[in-house]
C-alpha cells in the first residue's frame, strides 16, 4: 500500500512477489512512477477579472509512504496507521521522498 500526503489516496498493490526483497523493489518502482507522474508540470489557465487569461505551469511534489503487508495479523486501521507513519517520514525527508514502514520498529 502507498499513501500520499495531501492527496491521502491509498493505492493497494496486488500480486507482488512473495520474496520480500523483490516485493520491495516492485513497490518502490510503483511509488517512483506515481511520484514522477505527480511531479510533471500541470498547465493551468488562470483567468483574472481585469486581465487576459494567463497560462501558468505548476509543479507539485509527493511524500509517499509504503507498507508491505506481510500477511501478519493486522487490522486495516493498523495498515493505514503504518502507511501514515511512513508518509510522515517521507515528508520529513524532503520533497519527492519515498519511505517504507519498518515492521522491525514495532
Amino acid at each position: 500500500m502507498t499513501k500520499m500526503s495531501a492527496l491521502e489516496r491509498p493505492r493497494i498493490l496486488g500480486d507482488l512477489d512473495a520474496n520480500l526483497a523483490k516485493a520491495t523493489a516492485q513497490a518502490r518502482t510503483v511509488a517512483e512512477k506515481i511520484g514522477t507522474s505527480l511531479s510533471a508540470p500541470y498547465v493551468l489557465s488562470v483567468e483574472h477579472a481585469t486581465q487576459e487569461p494567463e497560462t501558468v505551469k505548476h509543479r507539485c511534489s509527493a511524500s509517499i509512504g509504503v507498507v508491505l503487508y506481510l500477511g501478519t495479523l493486522a487490522t486495516l486501521e493498523d495498515i493505514f496507521k503504518w502507511a501514515d507513519a511512513a508518509m510522515y517520514q517521507a515528508k520529513a525527508a524532503g520533497r519527492n521522498a519515498i519511505r517504507f514502514y519498518d515492521h522491525g520498529a514495532l
